[in-house]
């Protein structure tokens, strides 16, 4: 992916080191996370892979919860990529693999579960599509993809809100989300049982947890 269609996580790169405390404060980070583990339903023979994985926060998480899971964590900023390295406990394992989200290098439906947090909005809307396309390329049939991105502002209040995000990753970028039109975009990529939680009220707008079949 090149640098032009690359938009950091915080917008700004130099914005990185305080990458972490920025998402628990502004996204209830905990919370929603927790609630992806929640409806992932893990058990131990599980293969899991964490798309737009940051600085591998959900990734370890999900080790937390059942060590014996076999997790790959994938992000196209090598930067985010080493902290998530470093983050890692000793007596966790989890592959760390630079690569960008539309084109995956792994094999077809090799994967039980697919987690994609706060991924979407970087990205413009045809790479919106081949992202979704190549999780659902990469789940077994049965599989699950697990996704929660910025929805359909809950107020104006929450607008307003949302804006900040818009300023940062752009208008085009972020209209799909405003419309609250990313369960269309699952549709388009044949997942099915799309089902999603109640909207969570955040400090940058609102967020929502889609879980679909493959």
């Amino acid at each position: 992916m090149s640098r032009r269609r690359i938009i950091p996580a915080t917008g700004l790169a130099w914005m990185l080191p305080w990458y972490d405390p920025l998402v628990r404060i502004c996204t209830n980070e905990r919370r929603f996370k927790q609630r992806m583990l929640d409806l992932a339903n893990l058990n131990p023979a599980h293969r899991v892979i964490d798309v737009g994985c940051g600085t591998g926060t959900l990734a370890l998480s999900a080790l937390g919860r059942v060590p014996s899971l076999s997790v790959v964590a994938v992000d196209a900023d090598p930067r985010m990529l080493r902290r998530a390295a470093r983050k890692t406990p000793r007596d966790h394992s989890a592959v760390w693999l630079r690569a960008d989200a539309e084109h995956l290098p792994l094999a077809d439906h090799s994967f039980d579960r697919v987690f994609c947090s706060l991924l979407l909005h970087h990205l413009e809307d045809a790479a919106k599509r081949r992202a979704i396309s190549e999780m659902r390329r990469l789940l077994k049939p049965g599989g699950k993809l697990i996704l929660a991105d910025y929805f359909h502002p809950a107020s104006s209040w929450a607008r307003l809100r949302f804006l900040i995000v818009r300023c940062v990753d752009g208008w085009q970028r972020t209209r799909f989300h405003v419309v609250g039109d990313i369960e269309r975009l699952l549709r388009e990529a044949q997942f099915h049982d799309i089902q999603h939680d109640a909207h969570q009220a955040t400090l940058l707008g609102t967020l929502r947890i889609y879980r679909a079949t493959a």
